[in-house]
């Protein structure tokens, strides 16, 4: 057997079996695995790092505390024929990101990266130093959605560091329409600008969830025209509205402002 793929599966109980199961596969080379929890978790990527041949990894897995991220992390050391890694976190990943990031130069034939809801400022400018110390040459794929903790700062950091993705075709930074944009000044677009520039193979770039104003977006478009093989930006503007019980926040505040101010 080559290939596991498992969506949407309960292993409240049958964690350890999988990882079982899983050492007796030593030549496998693509595990896909999204459940919202796995207790076994530590169990099942030591049998991964048997895998030597793995080529293609996905983890969605949206529980996963400290210590099973640092296992995690062990465990990756020992894949270094990784074409594929896709990764979605949660809190805790996000805060610990860096322990993966930091592994990027161990995969030298790395194709597709993602990594949703898994990075911070830190974690994010550790990811642009290693694609500018040229470790990762062979990057096609890069997929960064939903880090909602990356600040605007966080991402002029990373765009003025990205440099040597030469082969780079698609490029998402995307955010979900529920939360707030990033609305990034005029100094984080002029680099983002710069940094698509020093990508001659990019053909899509991904922006949702960036903008809420439509005239913030003239820079970037202007891509499009300039940039000789970009093809397709997409950039949904989200009109961003505040949950109610935000709302209801909103109008108590302004409320007793109102009432301490007129009586």
């Amino acid at each position: 057997m080559k290939s596991i793929k498992l969506y949407n599966i309960d292993l409240s109980e049958d964690s350890s079996s999988l990882a079982w199961f899983i050492k007796h596969f030593s030549s496998l080379a693509v595990f896909h695995l999204k459940c919202i929890s796995c207790p076994g978790f530590e169990d099942l990527v030591k049998a991964l790092s048997c895998c030597k041949e793995l080529q293609e990894l996905s983890l969605e897995i949206f529980k996963l505390n400290t210590e099973q991220i640092i296992t995690l992390t062990q465990s990756l050391k020992s894949l270094s024929h990784l074409e594929c890694l896709k990764l979605s976190g949660g809190s805790e990943m996000t805060q610990r990101g860096d322990l993966i990031v930091q592994l990027l130069p161990s995969f030298p034939s790395l194709h597709t990266l993602q990594m949703d809801s898994c990075l911070n400022n830190d974690s994010l400018h550790i990811l642009a130093q290693a694609a500018k110390a040229g470790h990762l040459l062979r990057l096609r794929k890069l997929l960064l959605n939903d880090n909602y903790t990356v600040t605007d700062l966080g991402w002029r950091r990373f765009f003025e560091g990205l440099d040597n993705l030469g082969q780079l075709s698609s490029l998402s930074l995307s955010r979900g329409n529920s939360v707030s944009p990033v609305d990034p000044g005029e100094e984080t677009i002029q680099v983002l600008v710069r940094a698509v520039s020093r990508m001659p193979c990019l053909r899509f770039l991904s922006l949702v969830g960036w903008f809420s104003k439509e005239e913030d977006t003239k820079l970037v478009r202007a891509l499009e025209e300039s940039h000789s093989s970009l093809v397709g930006i997409d950039l949904h503007v989200v009109d961003f509205q505040p949950p109610d019980q935000i709302k209801i926040l909103i109008l108590k505040g302004i409320r007793s402002v109102f009432d301490s101010t007129f009586t």
